[in-house]
């Protein structure tokens, strides 16, 4: 009797069994057919929204393919509901960029299209000598500023400097304290790194200020910055922790590599534009319409050459007033390694894109030492991800692409012409300060007269100011106006063979953290003996806090 109960509890817990795995399957193929139905509606919708971005000869979108936008977004309306958006984003990630950009550009089409673009007088007026000029990291800015230096420097203009050598600001709510000059009345120039805030430049600078900004491809300003933070000179924390695959572990996983809001490799173009840490629409529309009335020109590094001479005419500056060199340029290297000899150079524009192998600041560099990341290392899938990622980037570039180029249709007729001129002068000018820089008696530049300048010259010094490093620049801008930085005024760091690593400094306790910083920002004038025997008997006996010697002051 007992064995047949026991029998008849296992033939029960098996059909009990069968009838649970009976019902997942039932709902799993339920499931599978509404997944199916979900499938078939995000193809659709795929190439239904498919943007194109290619451009005509003139830089403009093909028209019937801004028809097919603004059809995009009724049928998506139509189609998509809320409650299914989700699930379409689950199987294609590409719907949800897509339906996010064509947000945004139907925004951008609506709040232009009965915009005036004409920003050019009618009459003449003098060269515009009051600028801000928004510096926006790794988009050529220091390109763009050294040539607000020079032209500075020859009209005896006022910078403004801070305590910091080269930061104006690194938070919207405040700004470094200033270095008042000794020489002037007032301001003229704010040309360094700083985060926007309109109620404190405004408060620096005279009511006619014209707001220049900068932007640039989100995806190239990313790669940029991890090459260029990257090496050994300008190294990162959360970037040096990252161990093979920089790009896809920063795109993929930002939450344990990329943990900030804003970073260098986050959105940096919005947060130097003062956006608020939001991913609120509304919001990051509401703060463009704001900076379309502040920013008067924002240039665009894809048409560099094209934003200076807009920027040229708007200024009423002369031809030689936006000639350069570039300057801080870091670019990715080729497959092939070319033998060249690692010399020092000097190049133009044309001769850094051609030649990859040219580091920063004109510099040769190893090409067995470093091994930069580029374009080819993503695949299309990263490339998606990291459009939601940095999604606030693109919202400001493209935004400020299309004014750009309706500013540039609006001006006269020959400015396309002015351009191709102005390209032919950077050629010649590349080739004059290579020759320059090998040294010998050089005859200054000579640029004929055209319909666009009157003849002028360029000599071996402006070459050497033209590829001068920022840090140099103002400190001779600095030194004129005599807003000189004095020893206590800034952060000082001690001499390189007693600095800690990274990976000593993270083995500290937050007291041998304290101490460290106060030895460092003593100056080293009154060493703490006490702090140093301390750190020496704890294990850190190397550079600061060796027994043996005390840390000099540095030269």
């Amino acid at each position: 009797m007992l064995l047949r109960g026991k029998i008849a509890r296992k033939y029960w817990k098996a059909f009990m069994y069968l009838l649970l795995i009976t019902a997942i399957a039932f709902y799993i193929s339920k499931n599978d057919q509404s997944l199916e139905k979900n499938r078939e509606a995000a193809i659709k919708t795929s190439a239904l929204y498919k943007i194109n971005n290619r451009r005509t000869t003139n830089h403009d979108v093909k028209q019937e393919t801004r028809s097919v936008s603004v059809l995009n977004l009724t049928n998506l309306q139509r189609e998509v509901t809320k409650k299914q958006l989700p699930k379409l984003l689950i199987r294609n990630l590409t719907i949800r960029n897509h339906f996010e950009l064509e947000l945004s550009d139907k925004f951008i089409d609506d709040y232009f299209k009965d915009k005036n673009f004409s920003i050019f007088p009618t009459s003449s007026k003098p060269e515009v000598r009051h600028i801000a000029f928004l510096k926006v990291h790794k988009a050529a800015s220091s390109t763009l500023q050294n040539m607000f230096f020079r032209f500075g420097r020859k009209r005896n203009l006022t910078f403004v400097f801070t305590k910091h050598p080269n930061y104006f600001s690194r938070s919207i709510s405040s700004h470094i304290p200033l270095v008042p000059p000794k020489v002037g009345q007032g301001y003229d120039i704010l040309c360094n790194h700083g985060v926007f805030n309109h109620s404190t430049y405004s408060s620096l600078l005279p009511n006619d200020t014209v707001y220049i900004g900068i932007v640039r491809d989100p995806l190239s300003v990313f790669i940029s910055a991890v090459n260029f933070y990257s090496q050994e000179s300008q190294k990162l924390g959360y970037l040096t922790r990252i161990k093979g695959q920089k790009l896809q572990k920063l795109i993929h996983r930002p939450e344990v590599y990329d943990r900030s809001f804003f970073s260098y490799t986050k959105n940096v173009m919005a947060r130097d534009f003062g956006f608020p840490q939001t991913f609120d629409n509304s919001i990051i529309f509401q703060t463009l319409k704001e900076l379309d009335k502040i920013f008067t020109l924002v240039l665009i590094v894809e048409h560099f050459e094209e934003s200076l001479v807009l920027m040229r005419r708007y200024l009423n500056w002369k031809l030689q007033d936006i000639l350069f060199l570039p300057n801080n340029v870091f670019v990715s290297r080729v497959k092939n390694t070319p033998n060249l000899p690692r010399t020092k150079v000097i190049t133009g524009l044309n001769q850094a894109r051609a030649n990859p192998w040219y580091g920063q600041r004109g510099i040769l560099r190893d090409p067995y030492r470093d091994k930069p990341v580029s374009k080819s290392d993503l695949s299309r899938k990263d490339v998606d991800q990291f459009k939601m990622r940095n999604k606030m980037d693109y919202y400001v570039h493209s935004f400020f692409t299309k004014k750009f180029w309706k500013q540039f249709k609006s001006a006269p007729s020959n400015i396309e012409q002015e351009v191709t001129y102005f390209k032919q002068v950077l050629e010649r000018l590349a080739l004059f300060c290579n020759q320059t820089d090998i040294g010998g008696n050089v005859k200054p530049l000579i640029v004929q007269k055209s319909q666009w300048n009157a003849e002028f010259t360029v000599s071996a010094d402006e070459c050497l100011y033209m590829k001068m490093d920022e840090l140099k620049f103002i400190k001779i801008l600095r030194h004129k106006q005599g807003s000189e930085l004095r020893e206590a005024n800034h952060f000082r760091y001690p001499p390189k063979q007693f600095r800690l690593s990274v990976d000593d400094y993270r083995k500290m306790s937050p007291q041998q953290r304290r101490m460290y910083q106060q030895q460092i920002i003593m100056g080293n004038n009154k060493p703490n003996e006490v702090g140093h025997i301390q750190m020496a008997d704890r294990g850190f006996g190397r550079g600061i806090y060796s027994r043996k010697g005390i840390v000099k002051r540095p030269k």
